[in-house]
């Protein structure tokens, strides 16, 4: 089981869909925020395999320099995961039903 902080404003892109007008600082931050929790999962040689807008979730306007959180690890792999046809199937109904 994955404990995670209460994220006021939901996805990020549920807080974008209402806060149109960021900062370049704003934006920044979230970039910073963002690279770092990439950086985390790849520091465990894991690759998160279904990063969007809508797997980031908003912690709220407190939270200056921690702002984002990556979310969503169901088709997180280790980095040295082998790909096969079947694999790809299963990846590529993923992103249709994302998409769809």
């Amino acid at each position: 089981m994955l404990v995670l902080d209460y994220a006021v404003n939901g996805s990020l892109r549920n807080y974008l869909d209402t806060n149109v007008k960021l900062s370049w600082l704003d934006l920044i931050n979230y970039l910073r925020s963002i690279a770092n929790g990439l950086n985390t999962i790849h520091a465990n040689d894991l690759i998160h395999r279904d990063l969007h807008i809508g797997n980031i979730l908003h912690k709220g306007e407190n939270s200056i320099f921690n702002n984002a959180c990556i979310t969503d690890m169901g088709l997180c792999k280790p980095a040295d995961y082998i790909v096969t046809e079947n694999t790809k199937k299963k990846c590529l109904w993923h992103f249709t039903l994302y998409c769809s």
